[in-house]
């Protein structure tokens, strides 16, 4: 979802490729398998562009609502590890769900 988001707000495989440290292919098949697994086209992509369709631009609001809300639980989780770091274990251990920035590689 990272990777559309980021495709259609920069209009670029390339760019959106160089930002997360993946392939721009790798970016293009994150895109494409999303768009395969909702049925519906998000971006026209042109040889120099990509561009949201109007459901790409239906997906992109909401999408940009579900990583920011996914950024805040983060957030909050983490603020609440603070209270604990010293008094227990748990809050040593890794994330439950790592950030949606960094998981880029394994989600489109």
């Amino acid at each position: 979802m990272v990777a559309f988001v980021r495709a259609g707000e920069t209009g670029s495989f390339s760019r959106v490729a160089r930002e997360l440290g993946v392939s721009q292919p790798s970016i293009s098949r994150m895109v494409a398998n999303l768009e395969a697994r909702l049925g519906v086209k998000l971006l026209l992509r042109t040889t120099r562009h990509v561009a949201p369709t109007d459901a790409g631009r239906t997906f992109l609001k909401r999408a940009r609502q579900i990583l920011g809300d996914l950024d805040e639980a983060e957030n909050a989780a983490r603020g609440v590890g603070w209270r604990y770091r010293g008094h227990s274990e748990f809050a040593k251990s890794s994330p439950v769900c790592p950030s949606s920035r960094s998981s880029i590689r394994n989600s489109a």
